[in-house]
């Protein structure tokens, strides 16, 4: 799971949200300036978070020795009023977290460690008044409480810190070709700010004397004998770290946990510190249960908690499903299924007898799930992890435990503990419970699919249910249009044309539903990356959306509205990226789409005014994706003739990405496909061979892909998936099956027979039975989008033809019911998205390329990428409509 999201589940039940102001509410009221204090020189300004107090008349330098004061959710007003009456006085520039949820949210468990604890950052203008900053700060605030900030150097106790880095808004792409917040060497050329969680300034800043005290004085604090060697980093979060350890005193092997003061919050404001210490008392009352692992101890170091607890061998059952389980793999057999299924059985059968004993004990286990369950090398089972425990008399935390494991209805104690198990009996079969808070119907279409594949009883299945189930409270009915999204969900219809028509029809319902133009943020729900910068784009925003709201025929009222909201947002916006997918290239299509072309044009000029020397160079927001859309629009242009010449002169970096570790080739994480990668540069250098016929763009075109395709790995099952750090991705946006696209779109060009096996063994990718998304670029709608591809080209067979209607009619395992319309999940599963990426547009794009394949129902969709699907050379033409009833279902996996 990406830790990210779990920041944005709190606010909303069913969407990714912001925790956002609610000035009714005192726990999430603004912060106020120093009141005492003239402010009617200075400007003031709100973002992303911030609120950024600056006298009008003094002009920064782009860098230098900046401040940052941390502070805890009960001292930050005190703080404020303190640190901002300094610099009011003494006109020295700041800015200060917003409100007290900007507080709370960079101060969560999971929260980026880089940014952890900057309530105020002040900018002294040159070094001796940053020297003076920080000694009057510290007379002011020193010794209040705040989390440690550990990108800097804390001066003498904090809560003051202090670290080099940019003034101002710079950006330069790095090694990963990203583009990234910049600081400028001494010779002018600009460089990545770093924000490691650690002070590290860079080589070439000389260090000022202060900076030099501070740090020898640290050193001198921290030089207490820590007693422990640490061998391996098991786990980091905000709140410290998880670490296999060597007791120094006896060469015992332990773990150790740790814990940060006043970081690492939960919701509910505990810190780090305060949930360690819970969970050594609950390990002490627990000792002796055989299930659970044993505390040793506890200390103190350098501010820093620790818990020493007993090392158990052996990995997470989380890590040993997914290296057992027969769904993830293509051509897995009845015997792999029964083998899977004993070993499953035989583990939960240890994890109930041991809940048993936790309850026998008083206690409660408060968070059980996947990850908090180790299995050893003799496959006996242990929890870890218990910092939500508590006696079955005292109140439950209010902190809430792991997503899909966490009773939605707010049931506490040990009945809480038995809808965990009757989640992970779930999850060790079908691994969606996240689904269920979402929508309680999917529990009996999960519990049905697990028992249909894996051959289970029953009674198991009856008895996982009795276990979900909240009590009926009563209430009215479900209205009809809710009744028939319900039905549809149940039975997805789309063995027939008419029924993937009121499938569209339910989804499109549910877009509707979600349309909120009240806000400025964001106007369809979607992914979290529409807080950062993609509420307007096609990839997780607005524009994405939008070509599934207006069908022919359809009033476009709604649709006019949404464009005039994106208009709106774009003069509001300060910065809006350029890219296809995720800025002003994208958007500017969609206005031409729409017919708003003078607005268009106008987003067109400040297009071609880019400077594309400067931008990153991948599909997603940068020069291949903005070439791309130049190719298809205005392929004699002076943009497209500069975008060739600054990617051909790149041609030497396309590699970059690529890493060769112990000898195995491998992508940098989330650099590699069609997207971020080198298939990107392959589909635009193949498009540009196609409209102006130089020989060189075709080998061009064969070279890039050939990067990608070096990391790409064959799996123990025959197919091959792009390889990066840790894990295996076959997704369409990025892994091998947005490889493979390219690779078949250059095939209609080329004969090349080593590209062809490469092919034939990514479509055995999706001969496998579960993925984890229901998502169009990292899901199964994307296998959908991927298989209707395949039909349409040389490597089309009956096999490919009944995966795709497999694919298509499992995407209904996913569908959300919410109001009176059908939803999807977005990445990571937790909450729903409209957006194309990740959501309910996406599965639309792919239930319609399948009709259209399938059912032979017309057009085709486009998707927003030019050029991506066959339509040129030796492609095979789309095939009429299958009698799709010798395509049933089998009620075991393929073999």
């Amino acid at each position: 799971m990406d830790m990210r999201y779990v920041e944005f589940i709190q606010a909303d039940p069913f969407f990714y949200d912001r925790l956002r102001t609610d000035r009714t509410h005192p726990a999430t009221t603004d912060y106020r300036i120093a009141q005492n204090v003239d402010w009617a020189g200075w400007e003031q300004n709100t973002r992303d978070g911030w609120h950024g107090v600056f006298p009008r008349d003094l002009e920064l330098p782009e860098q230098g020795w900046k401040v940052h004061v941390s502070a805890t959710l009960e001292n930050a007003q005190c703080v404020l009023d303190l640190v901002s009456g300094h610099c009011g006085r003494q006109r020295v520039p700041f800015k200060y977290r917003a409100t007290r949820t900007d507080l709370l949210r960079i101060n969560l468990k999971y929260a980026d460690r880089g940014t952890s604890g900057k309530f105020v950052t002040v900018y002294p203008a040159t070094e001796q008044a940053c020297a003076e900053v920080l000694n009057d700060l510290d007379a002011l605030v020193g010794g209040m409480d705040g989390p440690y900030v550990l990108s800097d150097l804390r001066w003498n106790q904090g809560p003051v810190y202090l670290r080099y880095g940019g003034f101002r808004a710079l950006d330069v792409r790095d090694e990963h070709d990203q583009l990234v917040p910049a600081i400028r060497r001494p010779d002018g050329e600009l460089v990545p700010d770093r924000r490691t969680p650690s002070f590290a300034p860079p080589a070439w800043v000389p260090l000022p004397a202060f900076v030099t005290t501070a740090r020898e004085r640290l050193n001198a604090d921290d030089s207490e004998a820590f007693g422990y060697r640490v061998r391996e980093a098991l786990h980091f979060s905000n709140g410290g770290g998880v670490y296999l350890a060597e007791r120094l005193r006896d060469a015992a092997t332990v773990v150790l946990k740790e814990a940060r003061p006043h970081a690492g919050l939960s919701p509910d404001g505990r810190d780090a510190v305060e949930r360690l210490q819970c969970e050594r008392e609950q390990l002490e009352r627990l000792r002796g249960v055989p299930s659970i692992v044993g505390v040793l101890g506890g200390f103190e170091h350098s501010g820093h908690h620790f818990l020493v607890l007993e090392h158990v061998g052996g990995r997470s059952l989380n890590r040993e499903i997914a290296a057992r389980h027969p769904m993830v793999r293509a051509g897995a057999s009845t015997h792999d299924r029964d083998e899977y299924r004993a070993w499953a059985l035989g583990v939960l059968e240890q994890i109930e007898a041991g809940i048993r004993a936790v309850h026998e004990h008083g206690q409660v286990h408060g968070d059980l799930h996947p990850g908090n369950v180790l299995v050893t090398p003799d496959g006996t089972v242990r929890f870890v992890d218990l910092e939500l425990s508590y006696a079955q008399d005292a109140p439950a935390p209010s902190a809430g435990g792991a997503p899909g494991f966490t009773p939605p209805d707010g049931r506490t104690g040990v009945a809480a503990d038995l809808y965990s198990l009757a989640c992970l009996k779930i999850a060790l079969f079908i691994p969606l419970t996240p689904l269920l808070a979402l929508d309680h119907r999917t529990a009996r279409r999960l519990i049905d699919e697990a028992v249909r594949r894996f051959g289970l009883d029953i009674g198991f299945g009856a008895e996982v249910l009795a276990r979900l189930e909240a009590p009926r409270t009563g209430g009215a009915p479900a209205g009809e249009r809710t009744q028939q999204a319900e039905e549809l969900a149940r039975t997805w219809p789309v063995d027939t044309a008419d029924g993937v028509q009121q499938l569209r029809t339910a989804i499109v319902r549910g877009l509707h539903e979600s349309l909120d133009l009240s806000r400025a943020d964001r106007v369809f729900p979607g992914d979290v990356r529409q807080f950062t910068h993609d509420a307007l784009s096609i990839a997780h925003g607005a524009c994405g959306v939008l070509p599934a709201l207006h069908e022919p025929g359809e009033s476009s009222h709604r649709a006019d509205a949404v464009l005039d909201w994106v208009s709106a947002a774009l003069h509001r916006a300060p910065r809006t990226q350029p890219g296809l997918l995720d800025g002003i290239t994208g958007i500017a299509r969609t206005f031409s789409r729409f017919g708003r072309v003078d607005e268009a044009a106008r987003l067109t000029a400040e297009i071609e005014r880019l400077p594309f020397e400067q931008l990153p160079g991948d599909l997603y927001g940068g020069l291949v994706g903005i070439g791309l859309d130049r190719l298809d629009e205005d392929p004699d242009g002076a943009a497209i003739t500069e975008i060739r010449r600054v990617l051909r002169d790149r041609t030497g970096e396309l590699g970059r990405h690529i890493r060769s570790v112990k000898g195995v080739t491998r992508a940098a994480r989330d650099r590699g496909g069609l997207l971020r990668g080198a298939t990107g540069a392959a589909l635009f250098w193949l498009r540009c061979y196609e409209t102006y016929h130089q020989a060189e763009d075709l080998d061009r075109a064969r070279r890039a892909l050939a990067v990608d395709l070096s990391a790409c790995t064959e799996r123990p099952d025959g197919s091959l998936q792009l390889d990066e750090d840790r894990r295996s991705l076959p997704y369409l946006g990025s892994g091998s099956i947005g490889v493979a696209l390219v690779a078949m779109r250059l095939l209609e060009h080329l004969d090349d027979e080593d590209l062809r096996r490469a092919v034939r063994r990514v479509i055995r990718v999706t001969r496998a039975g579960y993925t984890a998304q229901s998502g169009l670029l990292n899901g199964r709608a994307g296998f959908v989008l991927f298989l209707t591809a395949v039909q349409r080209s040389p490597f089309a067979d009956a096999v490919s033809r009944a995966d795709l209607i497999r694919h298509t009619r499992d995407l209904g395992l996913y569908a959300l019911v919410h109001g009176t319309g059908l939803h999807f999940p977005g990445e990571q599963i937790l909450r729903a998205s409209t957006d194309w990426a990740s959501g309910s547009a996406g599965v639309l794009t792919a239930l319609d390329a399948y009709a259209h394949v399938v059912h032979g129902t017309a057009p085709a969709p486009t998707p927003p990428i030019p050029g991506l699907f066959p339509g040129t050379g030796t492609v095979r033409p789309p095939e009429g409509a299958l009698d799709l009833r010798s395509h049933q279902p089998e009620p075991t996996p393929s073999t």
